[in-house]
Parts: C-alpha cells; sequence; structure tokens
C-alpha cells in the first residue's frame, strides 16, 4: 500500500460518483469488457501450488503482514527469488521441484514492525533495494556469490532515506527510483540513476512535473509513470538529462489511485490498475500516444471492493497479484472482452482491503508465477494455460478429443453464467460433477481415468440451459 492512499481515500468516495460522471463524458466510445461473477467455493482454477516458503520469525506490523515485494533473478545456473520482509530481504533459492531454502538475509537499514512497504529490482548481478519508511538508504547487494552468500557492496543515504519503488530498465542501463524523500534534500517525485557502474549509481536528474511518482515501467528510453491521482505519464529520458512527456492519460473511467502498470512486448498495449476499492484493471491502447485509449476494464469479480496490486503482461496474459483474491490471470486476446481464465486464493485474510498477494514475477517461458503475500510469504505456482478460443467459436465444445491428460470444455462469451458439469462413462456410472463460475473455458484432469468413452452434460444453474457432448479419453 502506498503511502498516500490511507490520507485520500476517505475523501475520495465522496467524489468518486460525480469524478466518474465527468470521465464518461470525455470517453464516449469506449468498449467496457466486464467479468460476470457468480458466487462460488472453489479457490483454484489452472493453477497448482508448487511451493511455499515463510519464517515465523519476521516481525509482524499492525497491518498484520510481514512481507512486501519480491523480484526474482537467475545466477550461477540457479533460481532466486529476494523476498521483502519487514526486517529485510530473504534470498531464497528456488528448485526446480518446487523446493525453496533461503541461502541468506541482509537485514533493512530501518527494520521490524513499523516498516509496510520495500521494493527490490536486479541488474547484471546487483540486487537494488529500497524502503518507504523510518531512516532508510539504498542498498546495493552483490549476488555473485550466491548460494554461498550476498554482500552489501554499498548503503547511502547520499541520495534519499526512503523511497517506495525502484525500477531497473536492462537496456539502457537506468535505475528509476519512484517517491525518493530524505531530510537534506526533500521530497522529489521519481530519481533517475546510470548503472554504467553497478557498484556506484550516478544520479542523472530528478523528475518532479508531478506531486509524486508510486511505481514506473521503462523500456529504452521511455518509462510508463504510475502518478498516483495525477494519473499515468509516458516521458522519454534524455542523454545528455532531460524529461520529456511524450503522453499523459489524466483521466478516465473508473479513475483512482494509479498505482502500477506493464507494457506488452510489442509495445502496442499497458496495462495499469488502480490502487482503490471498487476499480478495475485498464487496458489501454497506447499505440499513439498522442490519444491513448482505454479499450476494456476487469477485474477478479469477487468482490467490488477488491483490489489488484502488481501486474505483469506476457503473450496476452496478465498476470496479478490482487491482494485478497490472491493470484489472477486474465486473457486479453481480445481487447474488448478480458477474460478471467485462472486464479489461486489462498484464502489467507479476512476483512482488511489492503492485504493477501502484493508482489508477482513471472517465469514466461514455463508459466511459473512467484507471489508474495503479506501474510504467508512466498508462494509458487504452475500456471496450467488453456486453449486459446476463436472469437466466432461455437456456443459450446470440448478440446482436444481425443484427450490425453486434460479435457477442457469453452463456450461462446454470450453463454458466461455458472454451469453444472457432469462426465460419465459407458456403464452409466458419474464419474465427475462440479460447478463452475462465469468462464468461458475450464478443464478436467483425466489422468487417472480409463482411456474409453465417456459423456457429459454442461446444465446452466440459474439458466434454463443444456448442451450435452461425449469425447474420447485416450492414454
Amino acid at each position: 500500500m502506498n503511502k498516500q492512499t490511507m490520507h485520500f481515500i476517505t475523501g475520495y468516495f465522496f467524489l468518486g460518483t460525480l469524478t466518474f460522471l465527468k470521465k464518461l463524458q470525455l470517453f464516449p466510445g469506449i468498449v467496457f469488457g466486464i467479468l460476470s461473477f457468480s458466487a462460488n467455493a472453489q479457490e483454484a482454477m489452472n493453477i497448482r501450488l508448487l511451493g511455499e516458503w515463510t519464517s515465523s520469525s519476521v516481525s509482524v506490523n499492525p497491518q498484520g503482514a510481514k512481507f512486501s515485494d519480491l523480484w526474482a533473478f537467475d545466477i550461477n545456473g540457479k533460481n532466486y527469488a529476494a523476498l521483502c520482509s519487514t526486517d529485510g530481504i530473504h534470498f531464497i533459492e528456488i528448485g526446480a521441484d518446487g523446493s525453496m531454502v533461503e541461502r541468506d538475509f541482509v537485514q533493512g537499514v530501518h527494520f521490524g514492525p513499523s516498516v509496510v512497504n520495500r521494493d527490490v529490482a536486479t541488474f547484471n548481478g546487483y540486487l537494488y533495494a529500497v524502503c518507504d519508511h523510518g531512516f532508510s538508504t539504498l542498498q546495493i547487494i552483490d549476488l555473485h556469490y550466491l548460494p554461498d552468500s550476498v554482500h552489501v557492496v554499498l548503503s547511502t543515504d547520499q541520495f534519499f532515506q526512503r523511497a517506495h519503488s525502484v525500477f531497473v530498465d536492462t537496456s539502457s542501463a537506468t535505475l528509476l527510483v519512484c517517491g525518493p524523500s530524505s531530510t537534506i534534500n526533500g521530497d522529489r517525485a521519481m530519481d533517475v540513476f546510470s548503472l554504467s557502474n553497478p557498484e556506484n549509481p550516478s544520479l542523472l536528474g530528478s523528475f518532479n512535473s508531478v506531486q509524486y511518482v508510486h511505481d514506473a515501467y521503462m523500456r529504452n528510453d521511455t518509462a510508463w509513470l504510475n502518478c498516483g491521482f495525477d494519473g499515468l505519464l509516458v516521458v522519454k529520458i534524455n542523454i545528455p538529462f532531460s524529461i520529456q512527456i511524450i503522453g499523459d492519460l489524466p483521466a478516465y473511467p473508473e479513475m483512482g489511485y494509479n498505482h502500477s502498470g506493464w507494457l506488452s512486448e510489442d509495445g502496442r498495449y499497458y496495462v495499469f490498475s488502480d490502487e482503490t476499492p471498487n476499480r478495475r484493471m485498464k487496458l489501454c491502447d497506447v499505440s499513439n500516444l498522442n490519444d491513448i485509449q482505454v479499450l476494456s476494464l476487469f477485474h477478479s469479480g469477487t468482490d467490488a471492493q477488491n483490489m489488484a496490486h502488481n501486474m505483469m503482461l506476457f503473450d496476452d496474459y496478465v498476470y496479478v497479484s490482487h491482494y485478497r483474491d490472491g493470484l489472477q490471470i486474465f486473457d486479453i486476446s481480445d481487447k474488448s472482452f478480458p477474460q478471467r481464465i485462472a486464479w489461486y486464493d489462498p484464502e489467507t485474510v479476512d476483512g482488511f482491503a489492503f492485504s493477501g498477494a502484493w508482489g508477482i514475477y513471472v517465469y514466461r517461458n514455463e508459466h511459473r508465477i512467484l507471489i508474495s503475500d503479506m501474510q504467508r510469504g512466498l508462494l509458487y505456482y504452475q500456471f496450467d494455460a488453456p486453449p486459446r478460443l476463436a472469437s466466432d467459436r461455437t456456443e459450446f465444445g470440448v478440446a482436444p478429443n481425443p484427450a490425453f491428460d486434460v479435457i477442457w470444455f469453452w463456450r461462446s462469451s454470450s453463454r458466461l453464467y455458472p454451469v453444472q458439469l457432469q462426465i460419465w462413462d459407458l456403464s452409466g456410472k458419474i464419474v465427475f460433477e462440479e460447478k463452475f463460475p462465469s468462464i468461458d473455458r475450464f478443464s478436467v484432469d483425466i489422468n487417472s481415468w480409463d482411456s474409453g468413452m465417456y459423456f457429459f452434460t454442461i446444465s446452466g444453474i440459474e439458466v434454463s440451459t443444456k448442451y450435452s457432448g461425449k469425447f474420447i479419453v485416450s492414454h
């Protein structure tokens, strides 16, 4: 949670309705991708938990949380996660079998129950860490000696004592520090550093055209800045140092506290979240920075008060750490109608909106995902990606047929309502029965089933409709 949200959140609710109506007038042609929702008891869909790490010795803050953000990296042929906590940074080796072992720990300069947010990023075997509380420093940690140990090579308050978040663009060797603050240098919206010498960053300059930059994403010379209640800015960072604003989105539907976002690989789309209850994520067409268009809005749909926090976007999948809703994954191949296709809710907390899943890291080529859970620690998941569906698909179908290990059931976007699936074998024995929520595809694990023909019915729970069919299992 950011340091300004709690100050603004009450007043923003009073202004919400009027502000939203004004913004709708600015976007008359917008298409809303609204996700249907029905209550369901399923805690997971198309995601498996591979491993989990926690520590009972970590300090608990007044929010009941111990952990905040994370980042992952490879070094010396092994996978690691840097998990932030109230006390410091935990360096955890992640095995191919889902095992997790803490290899080292670096205590924060400021640590203990007063810490809510700590953030990290990596570059060329070094980790850059900041804390948004107390009198802290920029910590630079050498990772090259893992799995034996890590080493702090620099801890300095020369530039700032507190900062909210960091992002490294490896292509330009640039470090962005968002929301830096110190008693000596005052508050800035964002600092920009060169990492040409990774152990001794040089400050190129600061950006102060807005009051605050909460988070940032940078690729080459272009940075996408999430500026809280000032909306979204796109800037070009020039050398010799100057910053030029080349795009902005100061107002948009369901505007809240512009928190964080991610750019698609082709640079055409940007997705971001607002850290405000009852605000959906926004998918934008950014191919023309002079006219950024919001294409659709979407969220988990489980509770209007639940919020998306951080995200990554790869291969038309948006992977989200969705606070109390845990890990949520959306298919945005249809840009006007994003679909929630996978989730895993560990159900760790109730009541407080700012709890649960904080940070996310995606191993995109393996569909493996790390989540930092504020209460539980580090969670390691496998995403079983469903088949992509054609926009002109028929109302119902199964794929593949014959099936080997998993059978997928899919339906058209006009048929999104809760259903009950029943499957029986040739003898008439029911071998599977389960209810599914309002999603357009769902799967059944058939690894342990005998080869042969099976029959199924998909029946609407709230709508009087039924579809029947058959498929073959062949091992």
